[in-house]
Order: C-alpha cells, then sequence, then structure tokens
C-alpha cells in the first residue's frame, strides 16, 4: 500500500512542474498596447478558492499571472466594453 501511495505522491509532483516547450520566436508575432508601447511587466491576479469547490477539501490561493503595460498600465488582451 505505501509503494502505491509513493507512486501517486510522485505523479503528483510531476503534474506540478510547468512544460517546457521551445518556440522559435522569429515566427511569433511581437504584441503591442493600444497606446503603442510594447513593454510589459507580469503581475498576477489572485483568487481564494473555497474548501468546497476544490479537490483538497481546504481554502486555497490561486493566481493566475497577467502582463501590465509598463506606459499606461492596461492588462494585455482587456477587451473595452
Amino acid at each position: 500500500m505505501s509503494g502505491q501511495i509513493a507512486k501517486i505522491r510522485r505523479n503528483m509532483e510531476r503534474q506540478d512542474q510547468p512544460v517546457q516547450i521551445p518556440i522559435d520566436l522569429k515566427n511569433a508575432t511581437p504584441q503591442v498596447c493600444e497606446c503603442g508601447c510594447k513593454y510589459f511587466k507580469q503581475i498576477f491576479l489572485v483568487y481564494k478558492v473555497s474548501a468546497f469547490s476544490n479537490p483538497t477539501g481546504k481554502e486555497l490561493i490561486a493566481q493566475q499571472p497577467v502582463f501590465l503595460c509598463m506606459e499606461c498600465g492596461k492588462m494585455l488582451g482587456e477587451k473595452k466594453i
């Protein structure tokens, strides 16, 4: 039984690691803000996840990376309403 638990833990640890995908940026399109700036900084939106809506059964904090324009502060990909 303990061998099976160790195997499950190893699989869970592998899932937490980001996958590295080789990308050739020569074929990519640079992103530019509506204000014309091409420089962005990465920040995180932070969410509190209820214990009832996640598999751990405990409240947790989740994060989502987003990019803000260095010139005007607008979030990249943010749509006007």
